[in-house]
């Protein structure tokens, strides 16, 4: 606990955190062993009927593509995987980012390119969070507005990063640009951090942006109670760091995550805080996930 002080932490629902992180990555495991025997892969009735996120984003469906297609490739060209980043977020979709890819950096960016590859495409954007645009524009359209700014700067925001640039920093200075907030930029963070400019950021271990159903989660894991704290509040944000440093202090132990495994981060925390609160919800509260599970390929 912080400063030698007693955890608030409850154990019980630390360990259920804990107990359905190892399973959702053992599922991810089988599914790569036996991508044919969905059966086999876990005999939790919840994990078998809805579809839940891993406990690493980078093995999502969508990062996965995006890392290999995308943010790989351009992750040693600061302003170009800076760019990309922000534009591929913004849409969130394989199939939408498939068709601008020609214009994802500094030199190929188009507006008129992306407006004429997108013509008709439907869905444009990602339904797994709300795209907030201005208001009496289309999806595109408020999306390239958005984007102008960001475009104009993207070159000096990359070439100022330092050595000591946090994720935290990265991120205030994102969430000042039309309508990025706070969860689009720890999105763009997210990413970033694999790459040339945030990849030794001094604060991966440190810190994180919680957001709504992290909240939701950390107050249940805590007390029981989703609604204990306040993700837009800043008090409750440095609460919530604090309490989320517990809970990656406890991932270093072997009860509760083996070894052999990849070690967590302060995302991973952040991250599966909120699929913890689907879970619950879904367990306790009658409130399943807004998806079925789907067997469709290992990846996803």
């Amino acid at each position: 606990a912080p400063h030698g002080g007693a955890s608030r932490l409850n154990q019980d629902n630390v360990n259920l955190f804990f107990r359905i992180a190892r399973e959702r990555y053992s599922i991810k495991l089988l599914r790569e062993k036996m991508p044919h025997s969905p059966e086999l892969w876990t005999d939790d009735e919840i994990f078998r009927r809805w579809r839940f996120c891993n406990v690493f984003r980078e093995d999502d469906k969508t990062t996965a593509w995006f890392r290999r297609n995308i943010r790989g490739p351009l992750s040693l060209r600061g302003p170009d995987v800076m760019l990309a980043t922000a534009l591929f977020r913004w849409f969130n979709r394989i199939d939408t980012a498939d068709k601008i890819v020609e214009f994802m950096t500094v030199e190929g960016y188009s507006e008129d390119g992306i407006r004429k590859a997108l013509e008709g495409h439907k869905p444009l954007v990602t339904g797994a969070y709300m795209i907030k645009t201005p208001a009496g524009m289309n999806k595109l359209e408020g999306i390239l507005w958005c984007m102008r700014p960001y475009v104009k700067d993207v070159v000096h925001l990359a070439t100022h990063v330092e050595p000591e640039t946090t994720l935290e920093g990265m991120w205030t200075v994102l969430r000042m640009y039309p309508y990025l907030g706070s969860f689009m930029s720890y999105e763009i963070v997210s990413d970033l951090r694999h790459t040339c400019l945030l990849r030794n950021a001094p604060d991966i271990m440190t810190w994180a942006a919680a957001g709504p159903g992290c909240a939701r989660g950390l107050g249940w894991v805590v007390a029981g109670e989703p609604e204990a704290y306040g993700y837009t509040s800043a008090k409750d944000q440095l609460r919530m760091l604090a309490l989320m440093k517990e809970l990656l202090a406890i991932s270093q132990s072997e009860a509760q995550w083996p070894k052999c495994w990849p070690k967590w981060e302060m995302r991973e925390v952040e991250h599966w805080l909120c699929e913890t609160w689907k879970y619950v919800r879904c367990r306790d509260y009658g409130q399943p996930p807004k998806e079925k599970f789907r067997c469709t390929t290992p990846a996803t």
